[in-house]
């Protein structure tokens, strides 16, 4: 008011234009620099020395998931929340940095409130005076967990890169197709010596170098091959040079790693020596090639040997015939004649005679077996051993036997040989006794998967277990002719019809005095 109460107003008009557009930037750049730290995972610490006051950024509390209410900006705040493991490397540097007042950065964990553990840089500048004088430290924390775990993992997998290449004798090679760059294994300088002293690793992809010229366009041709067509695995044989001129074989063996658009950008493999492996496979092969000839002789001579055995067989029985009728005829013609002595001479070579013709009948028997042209037939192997029982019923009777069996089984296979095995071993068991015991022969069957096992089992004499294997061998007698009749063949042929059958058989130590014998048929 003034002195007439007039009112009066007085106005000053300033011109803030400049100072509301450096506002304005001013908000704009703030945004912007939150925005950054956002992307960047960066938050932003600022520590007043003076009074001690400490300022974070809202991307603190992001990184360190603190929620604003509960937790106000401390250095105490922020350090009880890094890993108890790294802790006191932070603290020593953090006093190295104060102490010589220069800038610190230190990569560690901090433990969240939810328990979760994240990997942070922590970098702390020296102090600096601002324009009201005052001592200020700045800070910054960045999360780094996504790129931590990363790199641990690729850590972790050239790891494993290297124990699979430590754990076998094969060349482990990692090819990063994109950048044109190979890996190899710790073995290059060891199992694969011979080549890598002139190897640039970094470069000579699949040994391109060492490559055997013949080989080269094939290998790099199927290897395109399998880029184009889509396939996930490759694999290529070929010859490398060593560093002594000579030429060895490889087998290297490829995954291939492809990406969104099925392009392939990197390729896993291992490199196999496969040298020796290819020396046996052409020894084999020439040994198979001696084998066939070998074989095709064999069976010359084997046909030649049968027609011998066959012929030789019925042309030595007719004189030993004439033999046994002649001598037969001269005891009886000059009996009286003939004293004690010579009667004696007489019956040698009539015997002799008569067991040269068993000698050759068994024989025969021996070169025939597996070669009979029979045909598969249900073989009821009770029904055969009442067959049995009824060919040897005189021995039965005359050594007043017991024979006895469990149920046994029936078999798709060959009747005749399985009945000529089972009369040569009750044979056997009859015969081979003490003086006046009584035979006690027992045979059982069990299944045994793909077979069937008997077990015949005596009371005889028994065999020593030194002669478990000899027995079976053709001619081998135990026991002389005055004891045991016989010509030891019949065990020979026993065991060579089992085996041509799928089985084999031998003799087991018993619980009882006698002998046990074993054999297996298949089903």
């Amino acid at each position: 008011l003034n002195n007439n109460e007039e009112t009066i107003w007085d106005i000053i008009l300033m011109d803030v234009t400049e100072e509301k557009s450096k506002t304005k930037t001013l908000q704009n750049l703030n945004e912007r620099l939150k925005f950054a730290q956002k992307v960047s995972k960066l938050g932003y610490m600022s520590q007043n020395l003076n009074n001690d006051v400490l300022y974070w950024s809202d991307e603190i509390y992001t990184i360190m998931e603190f929620d604003h209410k509960d937790i106000t900006p401390s250095v105490e705040n922020y350090f009880d929340r890094i890993h108890p493991d790294d802790k006191q490397n932070v603290l020593h540097s953090k006093k190295q940095s104060e102490k010589n007042d220069s800038t610190i950065s230190t990569e560690h964990r901090v433990i969240l409130p939810n328990g979760d553990i994240k990997w942070v840089v922590y970098t702390s500048s020296g102090v600096t005076i601002n324009s009201l004088g005052e001592r200020i430290r700045e800070c910054t924390v960045q999360d780094i967990t996504e790129q931590k775990l990363m790199h641990l993992s690729i850590e972790e997998s050239n790891d494993r890169f290297q124990l699979v290449g430590k754990a076998t004798s094969d060349l482990i090679w990692d090819w990063d197709i994109l950048n044109d760059t190979i890996i190899w294994g710790d073995n290059y300088s060891t199992n694969f010596e011979y080549i890598f002293k002139n190897l640039d690793e970094k470069k000579d992809k699949l040994l391109k170098n060492f490559m055997h010229p013949k080989d080269k366009s094939e290998v790099f041709k199927n290897l395109k091959t399998a880029f184009n067509r889509d396939k996930d695995h490759w694999q290529s044989e070929y010859r490398l040079k060593s560093n002594t001129g000579s030429w060895f074989e490889i087998s290297n063996t490829a995954y291939i790693l492809r990406d969104d658009s099925n392009i392939p950008v990197r390729m896993v493999g291992a490199i196999h020596d496969i040298s020796v492996k290819k020396e046996r496979e052409k020894k084999l092969i020439s040994l198979n090639k001696y084998l066939k000839i070998q074989t095709k002789q064999l069976e010359i001579s084997n046909s030649e040997l049968e027609q011998f055995a066959y012929v030789a067989s019925h042309d030595l029985q007719e004189p030993l015939r004439m033999i046994t009728s002649f001598l037969t005829l001269l005891e009886k013609k000059y009996e009286n004649i003939l004293d004690e002595k010579g009667k004696k001479y007489i019956h040698f070579a009539v015997d002799g005679a008569l067991r040269m013709r068993k000698i050759i009948l068994d024989l025969l028997d021996y070169s025939r077996v597996g070669k009979e042209h029979v045909e598969l037939k249900m073989v009821d192997f009770n029904i055969l051993m009442d067959e049995v029982l009824a060919i040897k019923r005189k021995a039965i009777m005359d050594t007043n036997a017991e024979i006895t069996w469990n149920e046994l089984p029936k078999i798709n296979s060959y009747y005749a040989p399985l009945f000529q095995v089972f009369t040569n071993l009750i044979s056997n068991a009859i015969k081979y006794q003490k003086p006046n015991n009584k035979p006690v022969i027992s045979i059982s069957c069990k299944d045994i998967k793909t077979h069937w096992e008997f077990s015949i089992q005596d009371n005889g004499i028994g065999i020593k277990p030194q002669y478990y294997e000899k027995i079976f061998i053709i001619f081998q007698r135990l026991h002389n002719k005055e004891q045991y009749a016989g010509t030891g063949i019949g065990l020979s042929i026993t065991k060579k019809i089992i085996n041509n059958l799928g089985g084999n058989i031998w003799v087991e130590e018993p619980e009882k005095p006698g002998t046990l014998f074993k054999f297996t048929i298949k089903k």
